[in-house]
């Protein structure tokens, strides 16, 4: 939506943008690559540690204090990826849902007949075994996440107004050059996209240059807590999924609980599965 209603803005005074697409991808820019790192960290500890750590957090409330709930959610979210082998528990840092949360959610008809939920991203990391960690998560983004989410969003809002945007951070020859550069030119403890910004910083104001990351996310916690609320409902009610025979109700009626009590946030999920729904009311399924 942010995408869409930028490029509608633009259209009236412009036909060709520049995008900064990819320089997430190619210079280590998300904060999911150093959770990345630190889950495949922690997993040098003894299973009983991180066992015990992992049960520890399921009683961690929402929101503790003065952090925020998103900094608990997301430290919750790297103890319970530990329990799961790399690189798989860098594909449950990207996934709405865990392994036993993806397994309680199907109807038990669905259960049997399901490919393994992250053979696509198995596959990609077997490309790339002998890759650094860093690299390792940068190329299944860039296989991945760039593609089926990003640059799909971009192509589709803005030429839903007729404006053409180009990347030239994925020209083929800067991606090729960045992806050969050492993981310490791309990110480390206290720096993201350090390659990237030391080039900037010839150029442009510092403030700008080493601001605070900003993404295009949208307010869905609040949305399903007050706007989404009535639609979440009817598209996940117990009756309709029953009927349909694909998600387990009693689950999800515990996500739309939770979410409107505010145990937890389960936005996301709910999010995946409502845009599941109105997919299969457009296409009949």
């Amino acid at each position: 939506l942010c995408s869409y209603l930028i490029c509608e803005a633009a259209a009236s005074k412009f036909k060709v943008l520049i995008s900064g697409q990819g320089g997430d991808e190619l210079f280590g820019g998300y904060p999911i690559y150093r959770s990345g790192l630190a889950t495949r960290w922690g997993q040098r500890f003894p299973n009983p540690v991180t066992s015990i750590l992992f049960s520890a957090s399921r009683h961690i409330p929402y929101s503790l204090g003065s952090l925020r709930s998103q900094n608990v959610h997301r430290a919750k979210k790297m103890l319970q990826a530990m329990q799961s082998p790399w690189p798989i528990s860098f594909s449950l840092l990207r996934s709405p849902m865990s392994l036993e949360l993806l397994n309680d959610v199907l109807s038990k008809d669905l259960k049997g007949s399901q490919q393994t939920p992250f053979g696509a991203q198995e596959k990609l990391f077997r490309h790339a075994e002998t890759y650094d960690p860093l690299h390792q998560e940068l190329y299944i983004d860039t296989k991945t996440y760039l593609p089926c989410l990003n640059l799909a969003y971009t192509d589709k809002t803005s030429m839903a107004h007729s404006v053409e945007v180009r990347v030239p951070l994925l020209d083929m020859e800067i991606a090729s050059l960045v992806q050969r550069l050492p993981s310490r030119w791309k990110m480390n403890l206290n720096e993201s996209k350090v390659l990237l910004k030391a080039v900037a910083d010839r150029y442009l104001p510092r403030p700008i240059v080493h601001r605070k990351k900003a993404g295009f996310g949208l307010p869905l916690k609040d949305w399903f807590l007050k706007d989404l609320q009535p639609m979440a409902n009817d598209l996940l009610s117990e009756s309709r999924l029953r009927k349909q025979g694909f998600f387990n109700p009693k689950v999800v009626q515990t996500f739309l609980e939770e979410h409107r009590d505010r145990v937890a946030d389960h936005s996301t999920k709910l999010y995946s599965l409502m845009t599941f729904q109105l997919w299969c009311d457009t296409y009949g399924v």
